[in-house]
């Protein structure tokens, strides 16, 4: 027993190890989840604090073969603040594609009533599905998380541009 805490501690304490066992998390922004055969990149995350709102963008690709992606609105697409206040995520303008092999998409998500103050969501949830063209009963899904997303402001709140 001492023998096998000790040497997952010795794994655990290996930088490279804790990090492939989820132990410590990455730096910056990632993507957790998704659907195999599709790669995921996160592009950014910029909001307009006066509107409270903020737009994160990322794309996908599919290696394989062709698919009809669907990104339903529902109460599982949400982000979640430093303060655990969580926000609505939708697809700007609500998202339905059928998208070729190895072509890269690109897909704007939008959350509102964000407060002043707020400058990162911890976590952004969207579910994701996804059905291969011409391939009955080939419906998959998955939720994607974005994790550590930095919201970079393009123009300031007033409460935080009046001082006193």
């Amino acid at each position: 027993m001492k023998k096998s805490f000790f040497l997952l501690s010795l794994l655990l304490a290996l930088p490279g190890c804790a990090l492939l066992y989820g132990v410590i998390p990455p730096q910056g922004t990632y993507v957790r989840g998704g659907l195999p055969g599709f790669a995921y990149r996160y592009e950014g995350c910029t909001g307009n604090a006066a509107d409270g709102k903020a737009w994160l963008t990322f794309t996908f690709q599919h290696r394989l073969a062709p698919q009809i992606v669907y990104l339903p609105a529902s109460s599982d697409a949400y982000a979640v603040d430093v303060h655990g206040n969580r926000y609505r995520v939708e697809a700007a303008n609500g998202y339905t594609r059928d998208s070729r092999a190895g072509v890269t998409e690109r897909v704007v998500l939008e959350a509102r009533g964000i407060p002043p103050g707020v400058d990162r969501f911890v976590m952004l949830c969207l579910p994701f599905v996804s059905t291969t063209d011409g391939v009955n009963n080939s419906q998959r899904s998955a939720t994607l998380e974005f994790r550590n997303v930095v919201i970079q402001y393009t123009q300031p709140a007033e409460s935080q541009t009046h001082k006193p």
